[in-house]
This record gives C-alpha cells, sequence and structure tokens, in this order.
C-alpha cells in the first residue's frame, strides 16, 4: 500500500469516526447548548480564545461563561488544548441552528 493510500485510508477512518460520534452526542448537544449566548460562546471556542476575550464579544458574565466552556468540556462538545478550549465540532454538525434558540433578555435588550 502506498503512502497516499494509507493517507486516504487514515482520512475516511477519521471522517466516519467524526460521523459516529457527532450522530452519538448530538441530541446531548442540543440539550446543552440551548440558548442563543451558550451557542455563541460554543462557537467561539477555537482554542485560542480566553474566557475574558469571549465574554467581552458575546457581553455574557465572565462566571456564566467560564461554566459554561466547563459544562461543554464534561460534555464531551469541546477539549481543553494546553489552557483553553476547542470545539470539537461546529454547531451546523451538531444540527444546532443558532437563530432558533431562545435569546435571554430579548425583552430588554429592545428597551420594552
Amino acid at each position: 500500500m502506498s503512502s497516499t493510500e494509507r493517507t486516504d485510508v487514515y482520512e475516511d477512518i477519521q471522517r466516519y469516526i467524526r460521523i459516529v460520534a457527532i450522530s452519538s452526542i448530538s441530541d446531548r448537544a442540543k440539550k446543552v447548548i440551548n440558548t442563543y449566548k451558550k451557542a455563541e460562546v460554543y462557537r467561539a471556542l477555537d482554542g485560542n480564545t480566553p474566557d475574558e476575550k469571549m465574554h467581552a464579544m458575546t457581553k455574557g458574565p465572565t462566571r456564566t461563561v467560564t461554566f459554561w466552556v466547563q459544562e461543554f468540556v464534561t460534555h464531551g462538545l469541546a477539549a481543553k488544548v494546553g489552557r483553553l478550549e476547542k470545539a470539537l465540532f461546529t454547531l451546523e454538525e451538531l444540527g444546532i441552528d443558532a437563530s432558533s434558540l431562545k435569546r435571554e433578555g430579548a425583552k430588554q435588550d429592545r428597551g420594552e
């Protein structure tokens, strides 16, 4: 088997494992990522952005953002990368449409 063929086989195996992982975790992910803010925080988990910066980007309380990030790790949706965390899947892969999630404080945001 040539090195190119071996690489192709490894990539096929990787895709298969990823598909199986997504199908087994998507229901749990939908229960965990159940608000628009949580989806924003999850989307920001790139392995390079600290919680404090995510707090500023999403306007979420720092403690809450940190709790959510740990919740994502606990439920297998993200992994530690050094001192930070990285999402293992995209929202789209998990079947989560962020625009359809409830927006906490939407009335306050509109001044009602």
